[in-house]
């Protein structure tokens, strides 16, 4: 009877939380529930509850491919600011010198 309630609570969705319909959910863990569905142990990033389902593997199949963009969306922005870091550090070492507010002498022991 449980897994008849956690397959109809979490139907086709593992990815939007039960609470507060954020889709910052991600799996914790999961296991085998019959031939066609996993059991899995979710939790939200955005309000930080925990929930767990039966979802077919069809909607994990979809969740995944979710994870991975969400992912990939991450590591672009990640660079993005890094590389944003690293030009904002740069013009300023530049700048730094061109005004001779840095020298050899700051650099040696």
């Amino acid at each position: 009877m449980w897994l008849a309630r956690l397959r109809r609570r979490g139907a086709d969705r593992p990815d939007i939380c039960p609470k507060c319909g954020g889709d910052f959910v991600h799996p914790v863990n999961w296991d085998e529930a019959g031939d066609a569905h996993l059991w899995v142990w979710l939790r939200c990033g955005q309000c930080e509850t925990w929930s767990e389902g039966i979802f077919s593997d069809e909607a994990l199949e979809r969740f995944d491919r979710k994870l991975d963009e969400d992912t990939a969306q991450i590591a672009e922005e990640a660079d993005r600011l890094h590389r944003n870091w690293r030009l904002t550090e740069a013009e300023t070492f530049a700048a730094a010198l061109d005004r001779d507010l840095i020298d050899v002498g700051d650099f040696s022991r």
